[in-house]
């Protein structure tokens, strides 16, 4: 039985991940019902997460996990360690008294409860009071809702949850009202307040000095380092595009990039500004660790299409893919002088998706996304099964949960 597991941030009012949600879906499913197979998939799901490790999926972060009735009277949600889980109850769940008992014993074993899709309607008295925490989609729900909502809920120690935020306004009416919780679209790609340099990762550049100090530095080693960080990486193309180092070629991945450089160029550029990058103490935004799960995602994937030699530009395309969002500046501003290939900027620019590279670009957002029927329809198009691809999304968070936060 494959298993197809994406993951969704939930914010706080901070924009910081306090949590994901975790969709997943067997092989064979071609839509995101919340009645098909549920017990099947619980358990398939609760033995993967005792395989692979709830860290290296949430990244030490709470997970919320969907259950119906059948699954809260199974008692399968003690499967999964408290200290982690939040178990989310649908809203097509019927607080019968064998149901609000099994929430309760939930409760009482120090589980997290939170009502997904809530909708103010009586008769759902006694699973509010058990609630931590009410979802409200704000996409279903009117203006007076959301906020009536808030008003009515009597449990002071119930958190409210936005869903489904996808605009900028929404995110700031959602926190007005006092919805402390957000989840959606919209923070997939965040506003975020900054200038327009990236941060550098500090494993990254400890990594790179530790490549360029020895005996016989090794331009791949060098250039498996710059690639492991995309502000690294997008200050390596920006410095191929100096007047010092003005080529005419365009740039297709970071071994090329470094090549262009070479050994004495990336030395003087590194010595230059390492005590200043060092010496700051920022953790790195959650930004910057999707670019770098993206990255490595799609260097995988490019492996599944047979186009191996241009893994680079797939890698590439990943660092790069939020680099509006962690700058706050439009990619045609970021890419403007940058001599990157036409394929790439075809992607990232124009949002033009014809291209393998488009492709699988697509492919990204929507399995992060949990969208199984376009991620299926998407891998059929480029003739990778996909059960590959589920393969490569673990793989990628398996390698940044152990180069990014198992050493941290």
């Amino acid at each position: 039985m494959e298993l197809f597991v994406a993951r969704q941030p939930i914010f706080d009012s901070s924009k910081k991940i306090v949590a994901y949600e975790l969709l997943h879906r067997e092989s064979g499913q071609t839509s995101y019902t919340q009645s098909d197979g549920d017990y099947a998939t619980s358990n398939v799901i609760a033995s993967s997460f005792l395989t692979l490790g709830l860290d290296s999926l949430t990244t030490g972060k709470l997970a919320f996990i969907n259950f119906s009735a059948e699954l809260l009277l199974s008692g399968v949600a003690t499967l999964l360690p408290k200290e982690q889980l939040v178990v989310e109850i649908l809203g097509t769940v019927e607080p019968t008294q064998t149901v609000v008992e099994a929430c309760r014993a939930l409760k009482d074993a120090g589980y997290l409860l939170a009502l997904d899709d809530f909708v103010l309607r009586p008769g759902y008295e006694s699973l509010v009071d058990l609630a931590d925490i009410i979802k409200v989609d704000f996409r279903l729900s009117t203006d007076a809702e959301q906020k009536d909502v808030i008003e009515s809920v009597r449990n002071p120690h119930v958190r409210f949850l936005a869903e489904r935020v996808e605009t900028h306004r929404e995110f700031r009416r959602a926190a007005s009202l006092g919805y402390r919780l957000f989840q959606g679209y919209f923070f997939a790609k965040p506003t975020v307040i900054a200038t327009g340099a990236v941060p550098i990762n500090k494993i990254g550049y400890l990594q790179l000095l530790n490549a360029l100090n020895g005996e016989a530095p090794n331009m791949k080693q060098i250039a498996a380092a710059i690639q492991s960080d995309v502000g690294l990486s997008l200050e390596t193309v920006k410095l191929v595009n100096t007047a010092l180092f003005k080529h005419k070629q365009r740039i297709s991945n970071i071994p090329q990039a470094v090549v262009m450089l070479g050994l004495d160029g990336i030395r003087k550029w590194v010595y230059l500004t390492t005590l200043r990058r060092l010496g700051n103490t920022a953790t790195p935004d959650v930004l910057i660790n999707t670019s770098l799960i993206r990255a490595k995602f799609l260097e995988h994937f490019s492996r599944c299409m047979g186009l191996e030699r241009h893994s680079g530009e797939f890698t590439l395309m990943g660092l790069f893919s939020l680099l509006d969002a962690i700058t706050n500046h439009p990619f045609y501003q970021l890419l403007e002088h940058i001599n990157l290939s036409d394929e790439l900027k075809n992607v990232l620019v124009n949002e033009e998706y014809d291209s393998p590279l488009g492709q699988a670009y697509l492919l990204m957002l929507a399995y992060e996304r949990g969208e199984w029927p376009v991620a299926t329809k998407l891998c059929t198009r480029m003739g990778v099964s996909i059960e590959n691809a589920a393969v490569a999304y673990i793989d990628a968070l398996k390698w940044f949960y152990i180069n990014y936060l198992a050493v941290a």
